[in-house]
């Protein structure tokens, strides 16, 4: 069952989202991130989808800053609807707020903040997309001067998603999903979602780039590890597949039941031949004959003593670490 709505207009395929991150503003839950690389400060799109949890006043969607009164913020008021700003030397220099009192509990809104300050035209440095429509009406309207500088893509200010720039307050509270941040475009809200034909704003799937600083997050669940498996085996002195785990295997531990020898341990991290010995003060090591491969339903072994002896008897540990999820180089909620 979707989270939200599907799109099903003009990109021909639904898009089905899931799951949703739940903050709340009493546990002071925020998400935090350095940028290892400084990009482009001017250009950039935020993209969110978010669902109203109480009703205080001013929530933050991202910040970026780089001390308390020098910041770039991405907000809402409920009273005045969403905005983006940025303040130097405790004085705002550029803000704009779009019109709209938003005071919806059952409903997503989806959240577009598309700035390229190196547009000759004022309004076309800063645009607001809410539910697919480009807001034109705004209760603050002050555009940056031509070739500003944000906060955002810096190294030297923290990225802070759902958490105020200044105090570490008004930090947002209810639900957000399908949130992105790309870094050095200035995109338009038909990137991230679509009308149907009854007229509904819906998400699609973005299928563009990030950029160096740019991240996407699905809001889903870390996939935990669900499977382990132990398998006996007797050496061949040659080579052979070991098989009968029901899955492939992420991490092996293999040890010789007829040899004091040490364990060894592969992991599809390092890949296969790649071992940590336990006992070895060089413990990590490359074994042609050792572990060769990760299969389809457990492992293949070479010719090595440790892993494949003639006639010796071993023991395979097996786990599955579940599906690998992207790095978004975020803190933790």
């Amino acid at each position: 069952m979707s989270l939200l709505p599907v799109g099903f207009g003009a990109s021909g395929d639904d898009y089905e989202i899931t799951d949703s991150l739940r903050i709340r503003n009493s546990a002071s839950a925020s998400l935090q991130r350095f940028n290892a690389t400084e990009t482009n400060k001017r250009t950039f799109t935020y993209s969110g989808w978010f669902k109203l949890g109480s009703l205080n006043n001013d929530f933050w969607f991202q910040s970026a800053r780089f001390s308390t009164g020098n910041f770039t913020g991405i907000t809402i008021n409920l009273n005045q609807g969403f905005g983006i700003y940025q303040k130097n030397s405790n004085s705002i220099t550029w803000i704009l707020r779009e019109a709209g009192i938003k005071r919806d509990f059952s409903g997503w809104y989806h959240f577009v903040a598309a700035v390229d300050t190196t547009q000759s035209t004022s309004t076309n440095r800063v645009k607001l997309y809410v539910n697919g429509v480009l807001s034109t009406s705004f209760t603050s309207a002050s555009y940056p001067s031509q070739n500003l500088d944000t906060f955002f893509n810096t190294t030297s200010a923290v990225q802070t998603f759902a958490q105020s720039a200044t105090t570490g307050a008004a930090q947002w509270d209810g639900y957000v999903t399908e949130t992105h941040f790309i870094d050095g475009q200035q995109l338009t809200a038909d990137d991230f979602g679509e009308f149907d034909s009854n007229g509904t704003w819906k998400a699609k799937e973005y299928t563009g780039t990030h950029g160096t600083n740019g991240f996407y997050l699905p809001m889903k669940p870390t996939t935990q590890a669900e499977l382990q498996n132990t398998v006996l085996y007797t050496g061949n002195g040659g080579s052979q597949s070991i098989d009968g785990y029901g899955f492939t295997p992420d991490f092996v531990w293999i040890k010789n039941r007829d040899d004091t020898n040490h364990h060894r341990l592969y992991d599809t991290v390092r890949g296969s031949q790649k071992m940590l010995s336990s006992s070895q003060t060089a413990a990590e090591q490359t074994k042609t004959g050792g572990l060769t491969s990760f299969d389809s339903d457990g492992f293949s072994v070479g010719n090595d003593g440790s892993e494949n002896n003639s006639g010796d008897d071993y023991v395979a540990w097996t786990w599955d670490a579940g599906d690998n999820q992207p790095s978004t180089g975020h803190s933790s909620v």
